[in-house]
């Protein structure tokens, strides 16, 4: 049984849970957060988004309990202002494989976060158009050359909807999503073997 508040904490995801498509953030969420956080209750979220996107949109909720953030490959303590856990993969088996997506599937939209959090958009396209507006990301348009090391990517598809792409990194908890409007390299990447590295 559970005695106090200050006993428990929620993780609650962003998109279509704390956030709707009308309001952001409904005044009725952010009331009973404030409430729950006021009483001794612990709250954060996990989520796909950046951490500048986070920010963006809950800077002002009662965030108490480290952010789970770009899909598990960042932890990060609002608090502190410090990285807990910050997993990227190798650069260049990244690059690699992005190189392969951009030869196979000229059409696809790539973005790259790299481990400072900066967005780079390698290719642009209505995905990648639709996603940078909607969470009002500020990012640079790069070439894949140009990327610095740290790299987590992520592939917008068909209606912003990314399939994981089984690279094993999964199990290791590595933001790798991937979208395409057909799937048939995905066993050329898998057999990649792309290595992390934890920053």
């Amino acid at each position: 049984m559970i005695g106090t508040l200050d006993e428990l904490l929620v993780v609650s995801d962003i998109d279509n849970t704390l956030l709707n498509a009308v309001e952001g953030l409904p005044e009725v969420n952010r009331a009973t957060i404030q409430l729950f956080s006021s009483l001794g209750g612990r709250f954060t979220v996990a989520t796909g988004r950046t951490l500048e996107s986070v920010r963006r949109y809950l800077g002002d909720v009662a965030i108490s309990a480290p952010v789970i953030a770009l899909g598990g490959a960042v932890i990060y303590d609002f608090a502190k202002e410090q990285y807990i856990q910050n997993i990227t993969l190798n650069k260049e088996a990244a690059l690699a494989a992005l190189r392969e997506v951009q030869q196979n599937f000229p059409g696809v939209g790539i973005e790259v976060m790299t481990a400072d959090g900066a967005v780079n958009v390698v290719q642009a396209n209505e995905f990648t158009h639709m996603h940078t507006v909607q969470e009002r990301l500020i990012y640079l348009l790069c070439p894949l050359a140009d990327i610095r090391q740290g790299t987590r990517f992520c592939l917008p598809g068909r209606r912003n909807k990314c399939v994981q792409l089984p690279l094993g990194l999964l199990k290791q908890n590595i933001r790798t999503s991937i979208s395409f409007r057909r799937t048939t390299c995905i066993s050329k990447l898998c057999r990649r073997g792309l290595r992390r590295e934890t920053r």
